[in-house]
């Protein structure tokens, strides 16, 4: 581990700075990258779809045997 220090903001909003990495001098410059980051879905989301997906399931497993039964009785 080393021990780093911010000391300015330039113009164009990046950080610079200065720190000791393993006894040695380091300058260092953070810049804001260009792209925005990926769009990460929220636990909310993927749990409202996996509830859609389940009751899809279960709907077409009722559908299925509804329609299997009036078979049934259409056959007699």
């Amino acid at each position: 581990m080393g021990t780093f220090s911010a000391t300015d903001i330039n113009e164009n909003g990046q950080i610079v700075g200065y720190g000791l990495l393993d006894g040695i001098l380091h300058g260092f410059l953070l810049s804001q990258s260009s792209e925005p980051p990926n769009p990460t879905p929220e636990p909310a989301t993927m749990t409202l779809m996996g509830c859609g997906l389940i009751g899809l399931g279960v709907l077409g497993r009722k559908f299925k045997a509804d329609k299997s039964r009036s078979e049934t009785i259409s056959a007699q």
